[in-house]
């Protein structure tokens, strides 16, 4: 298992720049909409958020980013795992909210602990073992 990115709410915008690029020296690498469907199914909140995806060595982050700070958060934890399907059935069996979001290029599946945690699941190679 492996960490492959970091998803954190940024407010104001302007720390995209002031703190990930200029402090941090973070590049920008692309930018996407976070649909109001999705962030609906995933995070619980109905509005479309633009995301900023930035990169330094072995670090990557999504910024959502946000007019106004927000009560209920979009961070997340993206893990790189082997077998994501069996650890989403583990996990749900063992009492943890499991979201699949059906898509047809590829399923987006999340779970999350008790403490509200959420945790999406890449699915890796198995010759990355």
């Amino acid at each position: 298992m492996k960490v492959n990115h970091i998803g954190l709410d940024i407010y104001p915008m302007s720390e995209v720049t002031d703190f990930y690029v200029n402090l941090l020296g973070m590049k920008l690498m692309r930018k996407f909409e976070l649909t109001s469907e999705l962030n609906l199914a995933i995070f619980g909140h109905s509005d479309q958020v633009e995301v900023m995806v930035v990169e330094k060595e072995e670090v990557r982050m999504e910024l959502f980013l946000s007019q106004h700070r927000r009560g209920k958060s979009l961070q997340h934890i993206c893990l790189d795992v082997f077998d994501r399907e069996d650890l989403a059935s583990r996990a749900k069996k063992s009492g943890y909210v499991v979201i699949r979001v059906e898509r047809p290029v590829r399923d987006l599946v999340f779970i999350k602990d008790k403490s509200g945690n959420i945790f999406e699941l890449f699915e890796l190679e198995t010759n990355n073992k």
